[in-house]
């Protein structure tokens, strides 16, 4: 009669356990999705960085061209032409800047996902020493 309490109580602990390892695995696929995401903003903000950067250049040249071209240089356009400069180096500094916080994102992201992986790694092996010990009752 005893044995019998023992074995029921052994089976709940091991339901118990199989929901707790449950749980924690469907939080680490949450964080793993949560580091792709991450990775994949990374290589967004890489690449928008790079079209940026060409798109700025290219915008650079051609008025720069127009500048020299032209007959007369107008204070204006040479002031137009500075802001010009001025914006696109912005426009860079700012996607470099979305690019480190974009990396900072990721490496949180990273941590975040081993930490949860360990956790549910534990509740796995705790898991399995309950039905070990189940099945060593059973012999």
């Amino acid at each position: 009669m005893k044995m019998d309490s023992i074995d029921k109580d052994l089976k709940a602990l091991l339901r118990i356990r199989q929901m707790r390892s449950d749980s924690l695995s469907r939080a680490a696929r949450m964080r793993e999705m949560e580091r792709n995401f991450a990775a994949k903003d990374v290589e967004d903000k890489v690449s928008g960085l790079t079209t940026t950067e060409t798109h700025v250049r290219q915008m650079q040249h051609e008025c720069l061209t127009e500048l020299v071209n032209g007959h007369f240089v107008k204070i204006d356009r040479v002031e137009a032409f500075s802001k010009m400069q001025l914006q696109g180096a912005k426009r860079i500094m700012d996607a470099n800047r979305d690019i480190d916080l974009a990396q900072k994102h990721l490496e949180v992201s990273k941590e975040m996902l081993e930490e949860s992986l360990q956790k549910s790694r534990a509740a796995e092996k705790r898991k399995i020493a309950i039905q070990e010990v189940i099945e060593w009752r059973k012999n």
